[in-house]
């Protein structure tokens, strides 16, 4: 009757004989919605709730009960075990059908909700460790600049702004292979000595020094330049500085 009444549209069904055999299909299957006959064989639906519930929210996998007309005052119950909606029999094919659209609608909506939280949050904090982090690197006395995995620039510190002529706002979003005009060389960890293109346009040549930090969802890179005036002394101790810096972050 229900593959019938929910006929054309679309729904991939599974059906069970048992609430024990769709508690174990649940561990194979992800399904979007549930519906469930109150008395069944075995495990009845109530427990089938509480056992969902402690696996799935409301709107992870919303559940409606079906019930007969003198179980009315069980499937109020149901309801206050975790199921989203019930249906008494005998009902219509409509509302079956209006009460499934239903349900799929508000979970997907919830469930995009939640998603946007998580993201919101997400960006929240790492907006957060971006201020905290760059108050700390301001603290560096090199020019040092932070990488995503396409060279799209982070953030960078006082020194960079002072030695290449920019700011931090001109550099934001930009890719500092091309703003340095180092188009060639390759996002690996590397030491070399080159030539970096200033705000004027002016050439300077300069030591870098590109080291990757393996975050828990991302990998990220950190720049350093040493202007080539830095005598072979003080770049050592940079470079020393530069480590220890990386690994008490770490």
């Amino acid at each position: 009757m229900i593959e019938s009444n929910l006929e054309g549209l679309k729904y991939d069904l599974h059906f069970y004989q048992s609430g024990h055999q769709a508690l174990e299909a649940l561990n194979e299957n992800d399904p979007d919605l549930i519906l469930l006959d109150l008395m069944m064989p075995g495990v009845d639906g109530y427990e089938v709730i509480k056992a969902i519930r402690s696996n799935y929210t409301l709107n992870q996998i919303p559940i409606i009960v079906i019930t007969a007309n003198q179980q009315e005052h069980l499937s109020r119950k149901s309801i206050q075990l975790g199921a989203n909606d019930y249906l008494i029999k005998p009902y219509s094919a409509e509302e079956l059908r209006v009460r499934v659209n239903s349900q799929l609608r508000i979970s997907k909506q919830k469930k995009t909700e939640e998603e946007l939280e998580i993201s919101i949050e997400k960006e929240n904090r790492e907006r957060r460790e971006r201020v905290r982090a760059s108050r700390i690197l301001d603290f560096v006395n090199i020019p040092l600049a932070m990488l995503d995995a396409e060279w799209g620039i982070l953030q960078v510190n006082r020194e960079f702004e002072r030695l290449l002529g920019y700011s931090q706002i001109q550099l934001q979003g930009q890719r500092l292979n091309e703003i340095l005009r180092l188009e060639a060389l390759k996002l690996e960890p590397l030491s070399s000595a080159v030539q970096i293109s200033h705000a004027s346009g002016e050439m300077i040549p300069a030591r870098i020094r590109l080291s990757k930090v393996e975050l828990q969802d991302r990998d990220e890179y950190v720049f350093i330049i040493i202007p080539s005036e830095s005598s072979d002394s003080e770049e050592s101790s940079i470079l020393m500085n530069s480590e220890l810096k990386q690994n008490a972050s770490g």
